[in-house]
Parts: C-alpha cells; sequence; structure tokens
C-alpha cells in the first residue's frame, strides 16, 4: 500500500507475465490429453446411470481460459498505466 500506482502496476504486469500467463499456459496443456481422451471415448461415470464426466472435464479448459483472459485484461491494463496512461475509474 506503501507503492505509487506506477509502482503496484509494475509488479502487476510481472506477476501477470512471468506468474499467471504462464501457468494459464501450464494448465492447458497438461490437462489437454486427459480432455481429449475423456471427449474421445464419451467418458461416463462407473455407476449406472451416473452423469458423463466428459463435459465436465473440458470445464477445466475453459476455466483456464477464462482466467488467463482476466489475467491478460488485467497486463494490459498495468501496461497502460507504467506506459503514463491513467488507470480508468470504475
Amino acid at each position: 500500500s506503501r507503492l505509487s500506482e506506477r509502482g503496484r502496476a509494475i509488479i502487476d504486469l510481472v506477476g501477470g507475465l512471468f506468474f499467471l500467463l504462464p501457468f494459464c499456459a501450464f494448465g492447458l496443456v497438461v490437462s489437454w490429453p486427459s480432455v481429449r481422451n475423456s471427449w474421445a471415448v464419451l467418458e461416463g461415470s462407473p455407476d449406472p446411470g451416473g452423469l458423463a464426466r466428459y463435459p465436465l472435464k473440458a470445464m477445466i479448459l475453459v476455466a483456464f481460459a477464462l482466467l488467463a483472459l482476466q489475467g491478460l485484461s488485467s497486463v494490459i491494463r498495468a501496461g497502460a498505466v507504467v506506459a503514463g496512461r491513467p488507470e480508468p475509474e470504475a
């Protein structure tokens, strides 16, 4: 809280570029084979009349993709503040 707005933006920018976005990419790459295999066999629950698992596993990819989009938005906003453009008020 003692940092200036520009200092906080630099930390957000570095954190987003070096931690958040690579983590999202790693999560997408690692979970893709499991989701692909699940859709290939239309995986279902082993219980009789159980729910299908393949749509639920696809949500892993959706969640990482949405997190990456939010991270990209945050990186762009922080980059604008670092570049000297004031952050728009909510």
